[in-house]
């Protein structure tokens, strides 16, 4: 799933789904009741968020857009057969961020917080109204719903002030944008990925030794941090401790590392040319011009 689709379900659409469920079989039931259709329109739209939104030819995918349809046509269905609920308003307005309509979903999920029934729900709607916004051009919104999101929800809390760091960097106030990032290190409910993600931030606005001490953190519950660990490494000229950082990371999580590694490729040039290097990532090796 894409890492903004993936952080936009905060709540309702976080609700495990079953892995083995068979599409053909399980997508066309007839609902019987508004749970069942929404359950139904929750996996369309899981679906629907894992295939891109367009060919490389810039063509639409229609697929994808039978599947956005038949997601709002179940919740349409829910509606019918009950009240509409947070639940229902949340997934139209997810089904509109699908679609490219930003302004839409952060209408739809400022909708949907009216009707959630705990503080921690309507936070993670805030949240998601507030990166719609962004997304919109909306700074001043954006701030505005995400400074609710996290005085409702410490769960929403670091997320939150994580997208404020982005929005103000993003107008030039490098400095809030820094502070806010290093307090989102200090919130109780931060997780590894929170963490990585607000390491990413910092080492994007030149802060390695904080974005360090943010990969650390998460190193102990997601182990891929210690490949952005080797990568700073690798940025200082730590040639030999960047690369025994790396053969921890492809150790513990050695799809993702490969696959970040040839992303990153021109930050690991330091090293490409050391036997440990060539060892780890021969395809790398072999990928080198004139060979």
């Amino acid at each position: 799933m894409h890492p903004l689709a993936k952080r936009c379900l905060v709540y309702g659409l976080a609700t495990p789904v079953v892995a083995s469920l068979c599409y053909g079989g399980f997508f066309y039931d007839v609902p019987h009741d508004p749970e069942h259709a929404l359950t139904q329109a929750e996996i369309k739209l899981r679906f629907a968020a894992q295939i891109a939104a367009r060919q490389t030819d810039g063509s639409e995918i229609a697929v994808r857009r039978t599947m956005i349809a038949e997601a709002i046509a179940f919740v349409d269905e829910a509606e019918r057969l009950a009240p509409s609920s947070a639940r229902a308003l949340e997934y139209r307005a997810y089904a509109e961020y699908l679609r490219g309509d930003v302004q839409a979903a952060a209408a739809g999920y400022s909708r949907a917080r009216t009707l959630a029934e705990t503080a921690e729900e309507r936070g993670g709607l805030a949240l998601s109204e507030g990166r719609m916004l962004a997304l919109a051009g909306d700074d001043a919104g954006a701030l505005q719903a995400l400074e609710v999101a996290g005085s409702l929800s410490a769960k929403a809390g670091p997320a939150a002030s994580l997208e404020k760091s982005r929005i103000l960097a993003r107008q030039q106030r490098v400095t809030e944008a820094v502070a806010t990032a290093r307090a989102t290190l200090e919130m109780t409910e931060i997780t590894s990925e929170d963490l990585i993600e607000t390491g990413l931030f910092l080492e994007s606005q030149q802060r390695n030794d904080i974005a360090a001490t943010a990969y650390a953190r998460a190193a102990q519950g997601n182990p891929v941090a210690q490949y952005f660990t080797a990568r700073l490494k690798a940025k200082d000229g730590q040639v030999d401790n960047a690369l025994e950082m790396l053969e921890f990371a492809v150790r513990d999580t050695e799809a993702t590392v490969r696959t970040l590694v040839k992303r990153d490729s021109a930050t690991w040039q330091p090293c490409a040319n050391t036997a440990r290097f060539r060892k780890l990532f021969p395809e790398m090796d072999a990928a080198q011009p004139g060979r």
